[in-house]
């Protein structure tokens, strides 16, 4: 069962909750959203009473951010008067039942702003999908919480409430059990090369010795890999002279946005890949996703101008049992090359920029100097913010959904996509999504002449480019153990 959030007095917005409302212009909103399909129409009573659920769970759904404007301190958060779930709520039919109607439609309304004086979240009801099909459209501020609070949020106004507890319960769990646990030899890089023989007579307390020095002196060498890293990452982001060129155009920042989504790939396929090519769920997906952007680059008018993808990567700062509804996130760039090369050696590749970015101390430091600093909205200007984050091409967010499906108002939902807020001018927002052993990319960006249909490009190869991987890794695996048959 979901734990309710204990109703707050009128407080000011914390640090990163200001970062949030600070930053946000008309042509670039911080507005994250999630849009549900079910194979038939939703009763529009039954999701009254899930929401209400909801806001009673979190009152921040209830309240608004007021004195938005001064200088000196952040805006204040203050319950409505008279409010009522309802205005949350809008119905709309598709006027033709295919794919791109909805997606047109979601598109409209990621761009248009919130009504200040109410709550800043909408849901849209939508009707009219193939086959009597229906679908959420989902959307709220940046500014009351991140990616793990609205999950969490979502989730208790739906027949899932019970697994993110559950979720966090087994994580728990398996982190005692992994501190407690003895490796094997063949589980420490220097032990498992001893033979068979002396690897049994080893003593567990030999084997967490030499489990520990080879940590301590992989975190070393990580370190040292991390200053590289920053030291490169701080030269380019302070550097006038290094810009992307890819994704951006002439002119001003437009206010037509364009909402894409991919086919869904099974998680079952991707441990193929995982296992063949020696890499995390998280870095299988980025290959994926760095070919796609290279593929629809190298084919545009003006052809693929960039080396590297550059994305920000929020990094979540929970604990596994923190309930709170806010922004407990940070985030670091990162970089991966958008070259010709194998797919092990793309892995590879992404696999190292990954396992430093997670020892980064970097992200932490922004936190508690955001939460320090943003508390006055003059401290830091909006637009030294906006001048780093122009510089890369986009955000890419990893949300973990509920892993079987689940039910809202009733109805099964089929399908689940989450997209991001842009960073800045020509950026793309990504958002990736387990839902009921399946994996999805959902991307928003502008709709620019510049680069007709990006969104939609990069989520069409989507599907393609993943299945030449695991083709890959089929024959990767079957030659290894064609191999261990003929020794």
């Amino acid at each position: 069962m979901a734990t309710p959030v204990s109703p707050s007095p009128e407080v000011h917005l914390r640090g990163m909750d200001n970062l949030f409302l600070h930053i946000e212009l008309p042509p670039r909103l911080m507005t994250v959203s999630t849009l549900w399909t079910f194979d038939k129409p939703l009763s529009i009573v039954l999701a009254l009473q899930q929401l209400e659920k909801m806001a009673e769970l979190f009152p921040r759904f209830r309240q608004i951010p007021v004195e938005r404007n001064s200088i000196f301190h952040t805006a204040r958060w203050q319950f409505v008067d008279n409010w009522s779930v309802s205005n949350h709520i809008e119905m709309a039919t598709l006027e033709e039942p295919t794919h791109q109607c909805l997606q047109e439609f979601v598109s409209r309304k990621i761009s248009i702003p919130f009504n200040p004086e109410q709550p800043l979240w909408l849901l849209y009801i939508i009707n009219g999908l193939p086959n009597g099909g229906s679908a959420c459209f989902w959307k709220a501020h940046h500014c009351m919480a991140d990616g793990q609070g609205y999950v969490r949020a979502l989730l208790a106004c739906t027949s899932g409430s019970n697994e993110l507890d559950e979720m966090i319960e087994e994580a728990k769990k398996k982190y005692v059990e992994d501190f407690r646990r003895v490796p094997e030899c063949k589980e420490v890089p220097i032990l498992r090369h001893l033979p068979p023989q002396y690897q049994k007579r080893t003593q567990p307390w030999v084997r967490q010795l030499f489990a520990t020095l080879t940590l301590i002196l992989t975190m070393m060498v990580g370190y040292i890999l991390v200053l590289l890293r920053n030291a490169k990452l701080a030269a380019c982001m302070l550097a006038p002279t290094h810009w992307r060129k890819d994704f951006l155009y002439e002119g001003p920042h437009v206010f037509t946005k364009s909402i894409a989504w991919s086919e869904d790939v099974s998680m079952a396929d991707i441990a193929v890949v995982r296992k063949a090519f020696s890499g995390t769920l998280n870095d299988v997906m980025c290959a994926v996703i760095t070919r796609c952007v290279k593929s629809y680059l190298d084919e545009c008018p003006k052809g693929r101008q960039d080396k590297e993808l550059w994305m920000l990567i929020p990094k979540s700062l929970r604990s596994p049992d923190d309930r709170r509804f806010q922004n407990v996130v940070s985030g670091s760039f990162v970089y991966f090359p958008m070259e010709d090369m194998s797919t092990k050696s793309l892995i590879r590749s992404i696999r190292q920029h990954m396992q430093i970015f997670k020892i980064d101390f970097i992200p932490y430091l922004l936190y508690i100097l955001g939460c320090i600093f943003l508390l006055l909205p003059a401290v830091v200007p909006s637009w030294i913010i906006s001048f780093q984050v122009t510089k890369i091409h986009g955000v890419f967010t990893n949300v973990p959904g509920p892993r079987k499906a689940i039910k809202f108002a009733g109805q099964e939902i089929k399908d689940y996509r989450v997209m991001p807020p842009q960073n800045s001018k020509g950026s793309i927002g990504m958002g990736l999504v387990s839902y009921n052993n399946k994996v999805a990319l959902a991307i928003l960006g502008d709709e620019s002449a510049a680069y007709p249909g990006a969104v939609n490009e990069v989520c069409r190869r989507f599907k393609p480019t993943f299945d030449q991987m695991l083709s890959e890794a089929h024959q990767a695996l079957e030659a290894k153990s064609k191999k261990l048959h003929e020794n």
